[in-house]
């Protein structure tokens, strides 16, 4: 994917449009992950690119007109202030650059998923517990985090109340009595409450913000993972320069094409 002379970009996806681009700046909300893609770089051998940290909700350190384009991928939604962050893009925008968004939007989650529960394990003696509320008409998401000194088949065991059998673990078990008769046992609690707008409503911020052009199309990443699929493996491109020429031509077309608002497909502004 081509975003210009030079582009604003996740710190996790700057390594794979470094080779097209003059320069590109990946942007990341974590000191660790900063410095994890800075060694990667200089492993890989990428010169023109350079990452830098910038606390979730803060302004971005950049001059207005600074880049031709910005890629944004599963990151608006994890901010504190989505709308904010959109507006953000715009000054350092030259004119006719453009923002391409990929989020997490609720709809997905309809009908059957909108509270869900996971226990992640780890260390022997410890474990994660996981709690998700999504109010999908609201366009927010609850999320509870509770890590205990136990394992998590015992957590499991106590949640249930009968030991190897019963009910899986979900969501609906885990009452507050419950949590608090294991009260003595958790060793950290993390809360957040995020906004995850629906296509529709970015669409509308959008425009408000004042991009002239906002427009809902597919995803080319999916096409072109079907398309490579379908190639032999003699065709198929042995390198990174290969697959861009083999399927930007047919790419491009894609992501131009106008997809309904209410399949919350990706979406790319215009400036």
């Amino acid at each position: 994917m081509i975003i210009g002379r030079a582009g604003w970009i996740g710190a996790w996806a700057s390594l794979i449009v470094a080779p097209f681009v003059e320069e590109v700046v990946g942007v990341e909300g974590s000191h660790r992950r900063v410095e994890v893609c800075t060694q990667n770089a200089k492993h890989l051998g990428v010169s023109n690119v350079r990452f830098i940290y910038v606390q979730p909700g803060m302004p971005l350190p950049f001059q207005d007109g600074s880049f031709d384009g910005v890629i944004a991928a599963s990151s608006v939604e994890q901010t504190p202030d989505p709308k904010a962050v959109l507006r953000e893009f715009f000054p350092v925008l030259r004119p006719g650059g453009r923002v391409r968004i990929d989020y997490e939007a609720l709809g997905r989650y309809r009908n059957g998923q909108e509270r869900e529960a996971w226990l992640w394990e780890f260390g022997g003696r410890a474990c994660r517990l996981m709690l998700c509320d999504r109010d999908i008409d609201r366009e927010r998401v609850r999320q509870c985090s509770l890590t205990f000194g136990m394992s998590g088949r015992e957590v499991v065991a106590r949640f249930r109340g009968d030991g190897e059998g019963g009910r899986p673990l979900s969501f609906d078990i885990i009452t507050t009595p419950l949590l608090e008769e294991v009260r003595w046992a958790i060793t950290d609690a993390r809360f957040c409450s995020l906004s995850h707008p629906s296509g529709r409503t970015l669409v509308s911020w959008l425009r408000d913000i004042g991009f002239r052009e906002v427009i809902p199309s597919h995803s080319g990443a999916w096409f072109a993972g079907q398309l490579f699929d379908q190639l032999g493996e003699s065709r198929r491109p042995r390198d990174i320069e290969g697959v861009d020429d083999a399927l930007r031509p047919l790419v491009r077309p894609v992501i131009q094409m106008a997809a309904p608002t209410d399949l919350d497909p990706m979406i790319t502004a215009v400036k």
